[in-house]
């Protein structure tokens, strides 16, 4: 439902992030994420006037407060892609061995013999799989810059100077918000979407899959408390076999659209994910908690190498810094097309697991723009402009770990 060729402005639910990121809401809101792409963007306004009308006469010092910030969630790729709307991805169906023709064998003994051809011109067809990516989501952000009234405000040239040095620290900054915030609701919404339609294994629930282990049957309050060194070494021990497992190629860690042959056969979609190409986002307050009390060498490289890694302090907000609640666009693997899902609300999302190809940020539009100064008004604007499509592509392996 999401993909379509007309632009959508998605400041809202960005400027929604972004309030979500600052801790002004003391209680998780549900995100729907469905209306984008993949997931959507976001941004900080703040007006000019404001900081015009604040300033007052210059009492010996002025000290500029911005300093510069920087995103997070950096860990998903930035892809520009300055041409074209579109974004095509082929990939194909795994094809299967046949019987042999050069020998007479168990299952054929008489193919070889006199009287008898081989029909070399027998048809094999493959089977590509086409994933287009159709959105284009704007975002704008513009700033005032007036001639006159800012220098009125200073004292010197060099107070003036600090002044629009740090005005310029501010922009950059709010950028950065914009840029963490698309990052975050293009996060959340693979977490809904994974959860929702994933395969069983891109779904590890560390309750179940901990009391299936050792027979017990602890909840997740206890595993977060009384058994939580327990549950940091299961989950070490199991996040290192998946991660040797989506080395090697098969269909466990992904979904794909469903087809068969002309013979009616269903086809296969596998997948396999590098090391290099493997990317983590884990929830850190739990493990500098393990850190400090069970084993600091937890993610040496000696013990579980993470070569792209970065480490989480809250999903959505940080007042409820474990929890996602989110209702996401996710594949519908009968129709192959992208579809709204079913609220999503975890409590405790621990990690997510990736191929860098899963989650994806493509630059359509990134442009600064300066009108000419106001005759009347002496002032001029600066404005950004922004064209992105944020990309889930389900066909890729990403694993997702959480307690319920």
């Amino acid at each position: 439902m999401a993909n379509s060729l007309t632009p959508t402005d998605v400041y809202g639910i960005v400027n929604a992030m972004s309030a979500e990121m600052f801790g002004q809401n003391s209680t998780l809101t549900a995100f729907n994420t469905s209306t984008f792409a993949t997931v959507g963007e976001a941004m900080l306004r703040t007006g000019y006037e404001n900081t015009v009308g604040a300033l007052s006469s210059v009492i010996g010092k002025t000290i500029i407060a911005d300093r510069p910030y920087r995103g997070k969630f950096r860990i998903i790729m930035l892809v520009p892609q300055v041409f074209g709307l579109i974004t095509r991805k082929i990939s194909f169906y795994a094809t299967k061995l046949e019987a042999s023709n050069d020998w007479n064998t168990n299952i054929n003994a008489t193919q070889i013999v006199d009287g008898a051809s081989i029909d070399p011109w027998t048809i094999t067809k493959t089977y590509p799989l086409e994933i287009n990516f159709v959105s284009h989501k704007v975002t704008q952000k513009n700033y005032t810059i007036f001639r006159y009234q800012l220098k009125q405000a200073f004292k010197d040239e060099a107070s003036f100077g600090s002044f629009v040095s740090g005005l310029l620290v501010r922009i950059a900054n709010d950028l950065e918000v914009m840029m963490d915030a698309e990052n975050r609701l293009q996060v959340v919404n693979a977490i809904g979407a994974t959860y929702n339609v994933g395969a069983p294994r891109q779904k590890v629930n560390l309750v179940t899959e901990f009391n299936s282990f050792y027979g017990t049957s602890y909840t997740a309050a206890q595993l977060l408390s009384t058994y939580f060194d327990e549950l940091m070494k299961f989950f070490v021990m199991k996040i290192k076999g998946d991660m040797s497992l989506m080395e090697e190629e098969n269909e466990l860690f992904h979904i794909f659209p469903a087809k068969n042959d002309d013979g009616g056969n269903a086809l296969s979609l596998t997948r396999h994910t590098a090391p290099a190409d493997r990317r983590l986002l884990l929830y850190m307050p739990r493990i500098r908690q393990a850190e400090a009390t069970i084993f600091p060498s937890l993610f040496d490289s000696s013990y579980l190498r993470l070569d792209q890694f970065e480490g989480v302090e809250y999903w959505q907000n940080p007042n409820v810094p474990e929890a996602v609640n989110v209702t996401p666009n996710q594949l519908n693997t009968t129709t192959g097309e992208s579809e709204n899902g079913s609220a999503v609300s975890l409590a405790h999302v621990f990690a997510l697991l990736f191929d860098r190809d899963a989650l994806v940020t493509s630059v359509h539009v990134e442009d600064v723009l300066t009108s000419p100064v106001n005759n009347k008004g002496s002032y001029y604007n600066v404005t950004y402009h922004w064209g992105k499509d944020h990309m889930l592509d389900q066909t890729e392996n990403m694993i997702l770990y959480y307690l319920a």
